[in-house]
């Protein structure tokens, strides 16, 4: 099984080591990095929230990683590392100008990015795949705030309703709603969903 942390922290060593082209000619210190990230995290409706004992900054679902640095103004100096310090061993050999980002994903967003691979792909995700991993990745990595199609949507609701009582981590719930999703067949689904669209 192809797991979606390892998944989702892919690239540099053991994570997705992302370097934001500065925008600012200085570097930004610390002390104004941090204020970056508070205002951040006020300004967001409780969106965000930030441990800065761990220097990890965590939300739900909402905007992208990309998204999220933009809105620090992509800090000149600083670098962003997908997963938290104790996922693995990637806290150990950080520069102190780093950012881990925790970001996670409601059982709806985990539901849509399947119903969205079948829509793109007319079968079902082989989650053994890591092509088929990496484009559920590319789903789930994208603003979750951006507007979906109303079928999308649908099908996505039929299927939450088939799913109530899974796994609460993602990789769990990945796994348990895909199965059911092949279960009650995305077809049978779809024919539910486009039903109640308007």
């Amino acid at each position: 099984m192809v797991d979606i942390v390892s998944t989702l922290a892919k690239g540099a060593n053991l994570a997705m080591l992302i370097n934001m082209l500065p925008k600012r000619r200085k570097p930004m210190s610390k002390e104004e990095f941090l204020s970056a990230v508070i205002d951040l995290t006020k300004n967001s409706n409780n969106e965000y929230s930030f441990d800065q004992a761990t220097m990890t900054l965590a939300w739900t679902d909402g905007p992208s990683v990309e998204t999220t640095w933009e809105r620090l103004q992509n800090p000149n100096g600083w670098k962003a590392i997908v997963g938290v310090p104790s996922d693995s061993k990637q806290g150990e050999n950080v520069p102190p100008s780093t950012l881990f980002i925790d970001r996670s994903f409601s059982p709806r967003t985990v539901c849509s990015s399947l119903v969205r691979f079948y829509g793109s792909k007319s079968r079902y995700p082989d989650l053994n795949s890591t092509s088929d991993m990496d484009y559920i990745y590319g789903i789930l990595r994208l603003d979750v705030t951006l507007e979906h199609f109303k079928i999308v949507d649908a099908i996505t609701n039929a299927l939450l309703e088939r799913t109530t009582k899974l796994p609460s981590d993602t990789q769990g719930y990945l796994e348990a709603a895909n199965l059911a999703l092949k279960e009650v067949g995305y077809e049978a689904l779809w024919a539910k969903a486009f039903n109640t669209i308007d």
